[in-house]
């Protein structure tokens, strides 16, 4: 997790939440964590449906094909 993540929210975690006074804090990281799972589910989707090496670039030539937008 610290490798992905950073360090960041295990130090600044209690301070936030003790400046806010409460459990906003835990509601405002929900809000702000909720646009990025959904776009971490979008590329597993991707990733399930083109199980080919290359990542973002291959889904990307898939949508606009090889003659278009660079090809």
């Amino acid at each position: 997790m610290i490798e992905i993540v950073g360090i960041g929210p295990f130090v600044v975690s209690f301070p936030v939440i003790r400046a806010m006074g409460g459990p906003q804090a835990l509601i405002a990281w929900l809000a702000g964590d909720a646009p990025g799972n959904a776009g971490c589910l979008r590329v597993v989707k991707l990733g399930a449906a083109m199980p080919k090496a290359g990542g973002t670039y291959v889904f990307l030539r898939e949508a606009y094909g090889p003659e278009r937008w660079g090809g």
